[in-house]
Protein backbone atom coordinates (compact mmCIF):
# COMPACT_ATOMS: atom_id res chain seq x y z
CA UNK A 1 0.00 0.00 0.00
CA UNK A 2 1.35 3.64 -0.89
CA UNK A 3 0.86 6.58 1.54
CA UNK A 4 -1.81 7.91 -0.20
CA UNK A 5 -3.97 4.70 -0.29
CA UNK A 6 -3.81 4.74 4.02
CA UNK A 7 -4.12 8.37 4.15
CA UNK A 8 -7.14 7.92 1.93
CA UNK A 9 -8.16 4.73 3.18
CA UNK A 10 -7.76 6.38 6.82
CA UNK A 11 -10.08 9.23 5.68
CA UNK A 12 -12.61 7.19 4.19
CA UNK A 13 -12.83 5.30 8.18
CA UNK A 14 -13.08 8.62 9.15
CA UNK A 15 -16.11 9.64 7.52
CA UNK A 16 -17.82 5.96 8.52
CA UNK A 17 -17.41 6.39 11.84
CA UNK A 18 -18.33 10.05 12.02
CA UNK A 19 -19.80 11.47 8.66
CA UNK A 20 -19.05 14.38 7.06
CA UNK A 21 -21.82 16.80 7.97
CA UNK A 22 -20.39 16.10 11.76
CA UNK A 23 -18.43 18.01 14.07
CA UNK A 24 -15.92 15.33 14.94
CA UNK A 25 -15.26 14.81 10.65
CA UNK A 26 -11.78 15.89 10.35
CA UNK A 27 -11.37 15.85 14.10
CA UNK A 28 -7.70 14.45 13.60
CA UNK A 29 -6.37 16.37 10.85
CA UNK A 30 -3.81 13.39 9.76
CA UNK A 31 -6.35 10.92 9.54
CA UNK A 32 -3.11 8.19 10.53
CA UNK A 33 -4.07 6.33 13.30
CA UNK A 34 -6.66 3.08 11.83
CA UNK A 35 -4.31 1.66 9.91
CA UNK A 36 -1.63 1.51 12.55
CA UNK A 37 -3.60 1.67 16.05
CA UNK A 38 -5.78 -0.93 17.38
CA UNK A 39 -7.87 1.80 19.33
CA UNK A 40 -9.06 2.99 16.26
CA UNK A 41 -9.47 0.30 14.35
CA UNK A 42 -11.25 -2.11 16.61
CA UNK A 43 -14.41 0.37 16.83
CA UNK A 44 -15.08 0.27 13.12
CA UNK A 45 -15.40 -3.52 13.42
CA UNK A 46 -17.57 -2.73 16.09
CA UNK A 47 -19.86 -0.47 14.82
CA UNK A 48 -19.70 -3.16 10.95
CA UNK A 49 -21.14 -6.10 13.73
CA UNK A 50 -23.70 -3.52 14.74
CA UNK A 51 -25.28 -3.44 11.75
CA UNK A 52 -26.27 -6.93 11.67
CA UNK A 53 -23.24 -7.10 9.64
CA UNK A 54 -21.34 -11.09 10.45
CA UNK A 55 -17.58 -10.73 10.84
CA UNK A 56 -15.08 -13.48 11.47
CA UNK A 57 -11.40 -12.64 12.12
CA UNK A 58 -9.18 -16.39 12.64
CA UNK A 59 -5.92 -16.74 12.62
CA UNK A 60 -4.53 -19.46 10.38
CA UNK A 61 -0.60 -21.10 10.36
CA UNK A 62 0.72 -16.91 11.47
CA UNK A 63 -2.07 -15.61 8.97
CA UNK A 64 -4.77 -13.55 9.86
CA UNK A 65 -8.35 -13.89 7.89
CA UNK A 66 -11.00 -11.50 8.09
CA UNK A 67 -14.52 -11.83 6.24
CA UNK A 68 -17.10 -9.04 6.45
CA UNK A 69 -20.64 -9.73 5.13
CA UNK A 70 -23.39 -7.35 5.57
CA UNK A 71 -26.80 -8.81 4.97
CA UNK A 72 -28.81 -9.11 2.25
CA UNK A 73 -26.19 -7.90 -0.15
CA UNK A 74 -24.45 -11.19 -1.13
CA UNK A 75 -21.58 -8.87 -1.12
CA UNK A 76 -18.13 -11.00 0.94
CA UNK A 77 -15.24 -8.55 1.32
CA UNK A 78 -12.09 -11.41 2.75
CA UNK A 79 -8.76 -10.42 2.80
CA UNK A 80 -5.55 -12.06 4.38
CA UNK A 81 -2.36 -11.13 5.59
CA UNK A 82 0.61 -11.95 7.81
CA UNK A 83 0.42 -8.87 9.34
CA UNK A 84 -3.34 -8.63 11.36
CA UNK A 85 -3.78 -5.19 11.62
CA UNK A 86 -3.57 -4.68 7.60
CA UNK A 87 -5.64 -7.35 6.96
CA UNK A 88 -8.65 -6.10 8.91
CA UNK A 89 -7.68 -2.41 7.96
CA UNK A 90 -7.93 -3.05 4.07
CA UNK A 91 -11.13 -5.41 5.16
CA UNK A 92 -13.27 -2.52 6.76
CA UNK A 93 -11.87 0.16 4.21
CA UNK A 94 -13.07 -2.00 1.64
CA UNK A 95 -16.46 -2.92 3.63
CA UNK A 96 -16.63 1.22 3.94
CA UNK A 97 -16.32 1.95 0.55
CA UNK A 98 -18.83 0.10 -0.46
CA UNK A 99 -21.05 1.59 2.33
CA UNK A 100 -20.35 4.71 0.79
CA UNK A 101 -20.69 4.10 -2.59
CA UNK A 102 -24.19 2.20 -1.89
CA UNK A 103 -25.12 5.62 0.03
CA UNK A 104 -24.62 7.38 -2.88
CA UNK A 105 -26.83 5.39 -5.88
Amino acid sequence: MTQEQIIEGNKLLDRFMYGEGTGLYNHYANHNQYHENWAWLFPVVDKIKNMNTDVSIQIVDMVTHIHIKPPVSGKVFYFSDEDPQRAVWQCVVAHAQWRETMAND
